[in-house]
């Protein structure tokens, strides 16, 4: 018979990660329709925290000042991702065209 605190931690756990998710996705499409205020506090709350998004958080954060045209603001950002990032290879492109 299952553990029922285990059971109920993963399935909170499990909730957890798709609200994490939804504001990830959520965050992604104000970015696309240039609501950038609005994307950027999304990303600094999924950043701020434990989320398992937050990489990606901090990538959409590097790239909300791109478009901006604040290419020291979005290297400074990008210089923050971890290697472990699963698009890492985008990080240092990016970081070599900033040169």
């Amino acid at each position: 018979m299952p553990n029922p605190i285990y059971t109920e931690r993963n399935k909170f756990n499990l909730q957890l990660r798709n609200i994490q998710y939804f504001h990830l996705n959520t965050g992604v499409s104000l970015l696309q329709i240039n609501e950038y205020i609005k994307a950027e506090t999304v990303f600094n709350e999924l950043k701020s925290g434990t989320s398992l998004y937050r990489e990606k958080s901090v990538w959409n954060l590097a790239l909300i000042k791109l478009k901006h045209k604040d290419y020291k603001g979005c290297k400074q950002i990008l210089q923050t991702i971890s290697q472990d990032f699963e698009y890492y290879d985008k990080v240092q492109e990016l970081l070599r065209a900033l040169e």
